[in-house]
């Protein structure tokens, strides 16, 4: 009978030292546990964070994807003010060349007739008897 208590006593000393190291496990484990929902806070807090700044950043890149449009729409339709002003100026440009050539080609026509009529007017005083008035030679230089 000694043998059997002792028996027991042994192994209830096995059971509470098993329980003491359960216990302690069990403590462990409830400390890790609070440490990974600790992590999983701060984890959370990181994603919330980072969703509010990838929601903006994709707001800020969505706004100034519509300012790129709108500049690039306004820029084109300046662009296209300015191609049609060039069309216009070298219309005009073409059309004051016309009107040169014009005017020199008149000026030189103008230019002959005054020679020949220089000349003709010369040519009628030559013919002239020779108290006939002569013209100054001042007034047939143009």
């Amino acid at each position: 009978m000694l043998q059997d208590l002792d028996l027991l006593a042994n192994r209830i000393s096995r059971l509470v030292s098993y329980s003491e190291r359960l216990k302690s496990e069990r403590s462990e484990l409830l400390s890790r546990v609070k440490l990974l929902e600790q992590e999983r806070t701060t984890l959370r807090d990181q994603l919330s964070t980072q969703q509010h700044e990838y929601a903006s950043m994709a707001e800020v890149v969505t706004q100034h994807q519509v300012e790129m449009q709108t500049a690039k729409q306004t820029a084109e339709e300046a662009q296209e003010l300015l191609y049609n002003e060039l069309i216009q100026q070298q219309e005009e440009l073409a059309q004051l060349r016309q009107r040169l050539q014009y005017s020199e080609t008149r000026a030189a026509a103008l230019e002959q007739a005054a020679t020949f009529a220089r000349d003709h007017v010369g040519h009628i005083l030559d013919r002239l008897p020779n108290g006939a008035i002569s013209p100054a030679p001042e007034q047939l230089e143009p």
